[in-house]
């Protein structure tokens, strides 16, 4: 369930900010579109996964890893609507840091931050590099689970052996095309993005959106569904429906207080697109999410 598209959670706790998710598809994704301040490692378990990280999109198999970077818009979708699992790795950077500012932080961490390097984004398994940062990803996923003595030592070397994998096996910012324009891209979409997840509980017209961009409406949305893999209206609706979905753990609150406070104003149109997106009516999803017995593993946030 979305609670933001710039997610300012904390994994983990603020003395060791690192959490390890287990994600299953939920409606027609793993994750929606979103970004924060961790960087994060998914490790794709069963099926394949469709990501897109900014502007650029690719497939993941089950064995091979992504990588996304500090604030890099990102979502992923099962492959082919087939059954599909994933373990996300997300950490703060300040894991990396030290007491102080030292050469590590100065020539390694903050041109990681930077985007000076860049670094690769699929892990395929094949090169030998590869096979040991997955090593290193499937390490800290059994630690973080068993937590044994002396296991956030672990995962930090783990950690720190993974950076400089990307590192030695990447190549340099300024070597990509379009740079620039991406990145000024990615600004504008993640304008509007916020407009949405501030304003879903009012009426928003696709008019008054393109008038931001100060381009057409029939432009507007094919630069959307560009950056976005959705329509306007289909990533609105998806969005009021995800906090929807919050509004609906208050059992006290009546399901047409629901859909009127997320922006739907008419109900059979709120029911429609709920169970569309859910698999669920909204009586049903309450049902379910009553009934339903946690997991070992803490429920995965609703944007990592």
């Amino acid at each position: 369930m979305e609670r933001s598209l710039f997610e300012n959670r904390v994994h983990g706790d603020a003395l060791f900010p690192l959490s390890v998710y287990r994600v299953e598809v939920t409606g027609d994704h793993l994750f929606p579109c979103h970004w924060h301040d961790e960087l994060e490692l998914n490790l794709v378990q069963e099926g394949n996964a469709l990501f897109q990280i900014d502007a650029g999109g690719f497939e993941a198999a089950a064995g091979q890893a992504v990588f996304i970077n500090s604030r890099e818009l990102h979502a992923a979708y099962p492959a082919a609507h087939a059954p599909c699992a994933l373990h996300a790795l997300v950490f703060h950077p300040s894991l990396l840091a030290g007491v102080g500012y030292d050469d590590l932080q100065n020539r390694y961490i903050a041109p990681v931050l930077r985007k000076d390097y860049a670094l690769p984004s699929l892990i395929l398994g094949e090169a030998d590099w590869e096979k040991e940062l997955l090593g290193h990803l499937n390490a800290i996923i059994t630690l973080e689970a068993a937590q044994p003595f002396t296991y956030e030592l672990l995962i930090k070397a783990r950690l720190y052996q993974i950076v400089a994998l990307l590192i030695a096996n990447s190549g340099r910012a300024a070597a990509r095309k379009n740079f620039g324009a991406q990145q000024e891209q990615l600004a504008r979409i993640k304008t509007i993005l916020q407009y949405i997840q501030t304003h879903y509980s009012e009426r928003i017209r696709i008019k008054d959106l393109a008038a931001m961009e100060h381009v057409s409406e029939a432009h507007f949305c094919r630069f959307f569904k560009q950056m976005v893999r959705k329509t306007p209206v289909d990533y609105i609706n998806y969005y009021r429906i995800q906090k929807a979905a919050q509004l609906l753990e208050d059992d006290s609150k009546k399901i047409t207080d629901v859909g009127m406070d997320v922006g739907f104003e008419n109900f059979s149109y709120f029911i429609q697109t709920f169970k569309h997106y859910m698999k669920l009516t909204p009586s049903e999803y309450r049902k379910r999410r009553r009934e339903s017995l946690s997991g070992n593993e803490p429920e995965a946030p609703p944007s990592l």
